[in-house]
C-alpha cells in the first residue's frame, strides 16, 4: 500500500529531546493521556474501535525485569496498519535537538520482530498547526525477541526547531500480521537518554543496529599477524552488511602471551577506528574492561593476549567505526557509509594441551612403546599404538576435542568441542589429526568382539 513506502522515506527524519526527562512508568500519572493510533486514513477501524485497543491495565507478567504493577496494553488488530499502535500523549511538550539520544521502551509481546516509533507534534510557533502532525517515523534499532519483557531501543535526534506532544509504540512494522487474530503487546518504563545499550536482553552478544542494512563500502579481510610471522586471515568476502557474523567458522587460534599485529582491508580509512573485543568471561556481553585494542583504521595497531588468559574458545568483536564507543552499537547506523561489525571466534591456547585416552580391553602407548604422555603439543599430529586384547578387534577412535568437556557444548553461541571420528590404521598404530588437537583432548577406543 502507498503508506509502506512512507514508512521508508521517514526512516531518515530523526530526534532528540532537549533536556528534559522522560520518565513513564504508568504506576503514576505520568503521561497526559492513551490511546490507540493508525496512521492510515483508509483504516477500517474507526475511532470507536481505536479507542478500545490501549490502555494502562495490571502488569500481567510481573517478573523480575518488570515488576513494575502497571503497564500500558495494546491490542494489536489485525485491521489496523503497520503503522497502528499505542499513542502516549505526553504532560508537557518536549523541545527536539540534533543531538542523538536514544528512546527505550520494555516490551512484552508474543511476536519477535522490528517495531517503529513515531512522533507527533508541531513545529514551535505555529499556533495554527495540528499538535499531532507526524514529525518522524523510526525503526527500532534491533528486532525484539517474544514471549518476554525486553528493552527497544530507538535512537532519536531532530529538528530543534520542532516540539514533540505525542509518541506512538507499533507493536511490529508489518503491512499484515501472520494471523487473522489480534494480539496483546504491552509497554512499560518508557525514558529518554544517551545510552544505546538495551537495559537489559536474553540475546547474546545483542548489536544495536540493523544488521542486514546495507553500505556503499565494503570490507575485504581481517588479518592478524604474530612476531614469528604466523598469520591469522578471515575472508570478509567483500561483505556490505552492517553486521557480519563468522562465528560458524572454525575458531582462530591465538597463542597466549603472543603479540598480534591487525591489519584490515576497507574502503573507507579517513576519520576511522578499529575497536577489538574479546568477551574473557563468557557473560555474552562485550563489558566496558574487554575492550583490548582500540586505533585509528589507517594503523590498527597490536593488540597481546594477556599471560594469564585460560586457554580457550573466545569470542571476538572487530568494530570499524567512525568513533570508539560501545561494542555493540555504531556511531551513526543509519548512514550508508557506516562501519561495520564482525564477530568471529578465536582459540586461545598454549603450547600443550591435555591428553586423555579412555582404553578397556586394550592396552595404549606411545609411538615407540613409553607410556602416553598427559598432554601433547597443540596443533600437531599425534601417533600412538592400541594393542587389542584377544578377543577384540579395534574399530576407530572417538574423538572429543576443544575445551570445558564436562560442560556444553555451546556457551551462548560459541561451540566450545566437537566430537569426530577416525578409522583404525596399520599394525596398531593410530594418528589424531593436528585439526582435531585444537584444544583438550579426550579419546575413547571403539572396538568389537572378534
Amino acid at each position: 500500500m502507498r503508506i509502506h513506502y512512507l514508512l521508508l522515506a521517514l526512516f531518515s527524519f530523526d530526534l532528540h529531546v532537549s533536556g528534559q526527562e522522560v520518565n513513564i512508568t504508568f504506576d503514576e500519572k505520568d503521561y497526559g493521556s492513551v490511546s490507540a493510533y493508525d496512521y492510515w486514513t483508509g483504516s477500517p477501524l474507526s475511532e470507536r474501535q481505536l479507542d478500545r485497543l490501549a490502555e494502562v491495565t495490571d502488569n500481567p507478567f510481573s517478573d523480575a525485569r518488570n515488576s513494575g504493577g502497571k503497564v500500558l496494553s495494546f491490542r494489536r488488530s489485525h485491521h489496523g496498519s503497520h503503522l497502528c499502535g499505542a499513542k502516549i500523549t505526553l504532560i508537557e511538550p518536549l523541545g527536539l535537538t540534533p543531538k542523538t539520544g536514544y528512546l527505550h521502551v520494555m516490551v512484552h509481546k508474543p511476536l519477535s520482530g522490528k517495531m517503529a516509533l513515531i512522533g507527533l507534534g508541531k513545529r514551535k510557533g505555529w499556533d495554527s498547526q495540528d499538535e499531532n502532525t507526524m514529525q518522524f517515523i523510526k525503526s527500532s534499532v534491533r528486532d525484539i525477541p517474544a514471549g518476554q519483557w525486553e528493552d527497544a531501543v530507538f535512537e532519536v535526534y531532530g529538528n530543534d526547531m520542532a516540539e514533540l506532544h505525542s509518541i506512538v509504540i507499533t507493536a511490529d512494522t508489518k503491512s499484515c500480521i501472520a494471523s487473522d487474530e489480534d494480539y496483546m503487546a504491552y509497554f512499560d518504563n518508557i525514558v529518554i537518554d544517551d545510552n544505546p545499550e538495551p537495559r537489559f536482553s536474553s540475546a547474546p552478544y545483542a548489536v544495536d543496529i540493523d544488521a542486514d542494512m546495507k553500505r556503499n563500502i565494503k570490507t575485504e579481510s581481517l588479518c592478524f599477524t604474530a612476531g614469528n610471522g604466523n598469520s591469522q586471515k578471515i575472508s570478509l568476502e567483500n561483505i556490505r552488511e552492517a553486521y557480519c557474523d563468522k562465528t560458524a567458522s572454525a575458531a582462530y587460534p591465538l597463542r597466549i602471551g603472543d603479540e598480534y599485529k591487525t591489519s584490515l582491508v576497507h574502503d573507507e580509512k579517513d576519520n576511522m577506528h578499529v575497536c577489538l573485543y574479546m568477551d574473557r568471561n563468557d557473560n555474552g556481553m562485550f563489558d566496558d574492561g574487554e575492550l583490548i585494542s582500540s586505533h585509528n583504521l589507517s594503523d590498527c595497531g597490536s593488540f597481546m593476549i594477556p599471560a594469564d588468559t585460560k586457554p580457550g574458545i573466545y569470542r571476538m568483536r572487530c568494530k570499524i567505526d567512525a568513533k570508539s564507543s560501545t561494542g555493540n552499537s555504531l556511531y551513526n547506523p543509519s548512514h550508508t557509509n557506516a562501519g561495520v561489525i564482525i564477530d568471529f571466534l578465536v582459540n586461545i591456547h598454549s603450547d600443550q594441551v591435555r591428553l586423555d585416552v579412555a582404553s578397556r580391553m586394550c592396552d595404549v602407548s606411545a609411538e615407540d612403546g613409553s607410556p602416553l604422555p598427559a598432554s601433547i603439543l597443540f596443533g600437531k599430529d599425534f601417533r600412538f599404538r592400541v594393542d587389542m586384547d584377544s578377543d577384540y578387534t579395534l574399530t576407530g577412535l572417538e574423538i572429543k576435542h576443544g575445551y570445558r568437556h564436562d560442560g556444553s557444548e555451546y556457551v551462548n553461541g560459541n561451540r566450545q568441542w566437537k566430537h569426530d571420528t577416525i578409522q583404525p590404521g596399520k599394525d596398531g598404530l593410530l594418528t589424531i589429526p593436528a585439526k582435531y588437537i585444537d584444544g583438550d583432548v579426550s579419546v575413547t577406543i571403539l572396538f568389537e568382539n572378534k
